[in-house]
């Protein structure tokens, strides 16, 4: 059995096993599988390719005794067939194996990767009998064992995953492991188990497998999945990241690890998210068929509001496996949320026809609803799911955000101690942040009632707030809800928070948050002057009062289903009007994102709200919608945002409002914006390295070589300057 985890560790020992009597040639090609094998580690896959296949080319080309053994060419075919994998080749892989004739096809190597493709096509049954078959030749096949609970819990067969992965435990304790591989398995294993103790173990066999095989990926992986999983990046504690990147940097671009790095980001809003997506593009151009990076992707998309575009994304992830319960789950929800309820139905069916214990349907719709503003729609969805799984921490962290930015605050901070209660020794710093700003409010704030509102004012600000806040938000009620012709039926709650800390983490569960104030509908918060930091900057009450009011209109109107970049600009288009001096002023911005084609069309503009453009999309709204009054009346702009409320797509909006399409209006935009201001602006643009690189290749008349000068002189460039101005002479 030892010579199994050898082998295991070391797939090159093939070559030794199944050789013939060593000689010169096999030296030669032991030699070379070992460079293939070196250059696979690395992820230079293309040059393993080379060599793997200039193997195989040699048992077709050489002279009987100059060509390799069969262990050697066996060797070569499933380093093909590796990098295959990592490459999404499953069709490719699953065909390779069947054509093997029967005795080698059930050689571990190949079997291990033949039942991996099958999984990966969502033929999760036949891939099962071809783990179970390898644990039945070899029960201290860790690696088999771990895979086969893996499909069993695709399944829905949780109790025998999880007697899998006891049994892998078991078997450890009653012979000590020292391979790297076999370790990182266990470890895998110990962690799919979970609770305190498996989790500690799972830590602790990844550790031992990093520090034995340090220069392999596996378990560098799972400890980083593991570290993400436990303390959610907080301040303080160790982050997965740095493993995910160790990986990166030696063994190239691996799946898992980039996969990790995008999950661990998108949590963090600080960072700029068009980075974070970046690494869903390097997944998928190495593996266009990674489920899980189009999954991602097309939730990326579905919480932007493009719901046809996500649809499309979840159906090429279906393509390559038809029975991804989580990938129809999403499908199900982006059916749904376009009013295809058949539709929904059908995939919702097609899930639990694959594990009919699948308790996350309604959770994930929750989700998006949250994603998507729509909190008190999600809050029904979360409930069932809890009747279906009273301990899940998913559903138990949605309702109660769900539940705290619609009001119910008390709600919502017992539901995050039950969640705590069922993580005991893991570190949430979302669910402990809104935990202690919860208790705040009941501790330290005081409640006030005015026409229509319900004020939390911080006991030190109360008797002066009062007194501006009140009336500011009666007139803002009077005179937008006339303008709207909508007031809410419900009192809408102002919290208004001591410190800006206190107000980001109310806001978004974490500090930094760099805005004066929020709306989820029938909640805003804000920040109090009282804070140090605002003391020292410009601060307009009024401005931020009128602007988030404006969000409680929209929200309501559309029933919570405006995009964002329409109640944005809602919002600073009535900023403008109650006061032209609250007008933006990002004419330079403007100016230079005209010349760089940065102004961004009407279906991207979401993505904006996610980046550190975030300003600029703000301010490029507050411009579409003060064009859409000018040009068609204010009348009809409202009706355009009702329309959102029956749930119409924008592109049948556009048509039935304003009788042009959405890509007529962002040419007809783009035309107003140079005739009313580029053309009045006396700037030189800041072209971007990628424009200055387009306009280069391109320069072919003055004013285009002028630009490029330019250019180059505001980046202190006076040689290259005086080189294009020359050409202009």
């Amino acid at each position: 059995m030892a010579t199994k985890m050898q082998f295991m560790r070391l797939p090159l020992l093939l070559v030794v096993l199944l050789a013939s009597t060593p000689s010169a040639q096999d030296d030669f090609y032991a030699e070379d599988l070992e460079v293939a094998e070196s250059y696979l580690l690395q992820g230079r896959l293309s040059r393993a390719q080379n060599v793997f296949e200039e193997i195989d080319l040699a048992n077709e080309e050489e002279p009987p005794e100059d060509r390799p053994t069969a262990g050697q060419l066996q060797a070569a075919h499933q380093g093909l067939l590796r990098i295959k994998l990592r490459r999404g080749g499953y069709d490719e892989i699953v065909k390779a194996c069947e054509a093997l004739p029967a005795d080698e096809r059930k050689h571990r190597g190949f079997s291990i990767l033949y039942a991996r493709a099958l999984a990966r096509k969502g033929l999760y049954e036949r891939s099962s009998t071809v783990l179970g078959e390898l644990l039945a030749a070899d029960e201290l096949d860790q690696e088999a064992r771990y895979r086969l609970g893996l499909v069993k819990w695709e399944l829905g067969e949780t109790g025998q995953a999880h007697r899998l992965w006891e049994a892998a435990v078991s078997i450890a304790n009653r012979a000590e492991m020292q391979d790297p591989l076999a370790l990182n398995w266990l470890g895998r294993c110990l962690a799919k188990l979970g609770g305190k103790e498996n989790i500690m173990a799972a830590s602790q066999r990844l550790v031992d497998s990093i520090k034995a095989a340090p220069d392999r990926p596996e378990a560098r992986v799972a400890y980083g999945q593991l570290k993400f999983r436990v303390y959610k990046e907080a301040s303080g504690h160790p982050s997965g990241e740095r493993d995910f990147k160790k990986v990166i940097e030696q063994n190239g671009d691996v799946e898992e690890a980039l996969l990790g790095i995008y999950r661990l980001r998108k949590t963090n809003f600080l960072l700029d998210s068009s980075r974070t997506e970046d690494y869903l593009g390097r997944i998928l151009a190495l593996n266009p068929a990674s489920v899980p990076a189009m999954m991602e992707r097309g939730i990326v998309l579905f919480d932007d509001r493009r719901f046809e575009e996500a649809a499309r994304q979840f159906d090429a992830a279906l393509k390559v496996n038809p029975r991804d319960k989580w990938v129809l789950a999403h499908r199900s929800a982006v059916a749904l949320l376009m009013s295809e309820l058949s539709v929904a139905a059908e995939y919702r069916r097609r899930a639990l026809a694959v594990d009919k214990s699948f308790d996350h349907l309604e959770r994930i719709i929750g989700d998006h609803l949250v994603a998507l503003y729509r909190f008190a729609d999600a809050i029904p969805y979360y409930r069932q799911s809890l009747s279906l799984d009273p301990d899940s921490v998913s559903a138990l962290h949605g309702l109660a955000k769900a539940l705290a930015y619609t009001g119910a605050g008390e709600e919502a901070a017992a539901l995050l101690e039950r969640a705590k209660e069922r993580q005991t020794g893991f570190v949430d710093p979302w669910r402990r942040n809104l935990l202690a700003v919860e208790k705040l409010l009941a501790d330290e704030y005081v409640e006030v009632k005015g026409s229509g509102f319900k004020f939390r004012f911080h006991r030190d600000d109360a008797e002066v707030l009062k007194e501006y806040l009140l009336p500011l938000h009666a007139q803002a009620r009077s005179v937008l809800g006339r303008k709207y012709g909508y007031e809410p039926e419900e009192e809408v709650t102002i919290e208004v928070f001591h410190t800006w800390a206190d107000f980001s983490v109310r806001t978004i569960g974490f500090k930094g948050f760099s805005a004066l104030g929020a709306c989820f509908g029938k909640v805003i918060t804000l920040v109090s002057p009282s804070d140090l930091v605002l003391r020292q900057q410009d601060f307009m009450w009024s401005a931020t009062v009128w602007h988030e009011y404006t969000h409680v209109l929209t929200l309501g109107l559309s029933k919570a289903r405006v995009p964002r970049w329409l109640t944005e600009g809602f919002s600073v288009y009535e900023e403008k009007e109650r006061n032209p001096a609250w007008e933006r002023g990002m004419d330079r911005e403007l100016f230079d994102a005209y010349h760089n084609k940065d102004i961004v069309p009407l279906k991207l503009l979401n993505r904006l709200f996610r980046g550190p453009r975030i300003l600029f999309g703000y301010y490029q709204g507050g411009l579409i919608v003060d064009y859409l009054a000018r040009e068609y009346g204010f009348d009809k702009v409202v009706k355009f945002l009702r329309g959102y409320g029956e749930d119409r797509s924008e592109e049948s909006l556009f048509r039935s409002v304003f009788g042009i399409s959405r890509r007529e209006f962002d040419r007809r935009f783009l035309a107003h914006v140079k005739k009313a201001r580029i053309d009045k602006l006396r700037f030189e643009p800041q072209l971007n390295d990628r424009t200055l690189g387009r306009m280069q290749a391109d320069a072919s008349d003055h004013e285009a070589l002028l630009l490029v000068g330019w250019a180059y002189a505001q980046r202190q460039n006076p040689i290259d300057a005086s080189r294009y101005l020359q050409k202009v002479l």
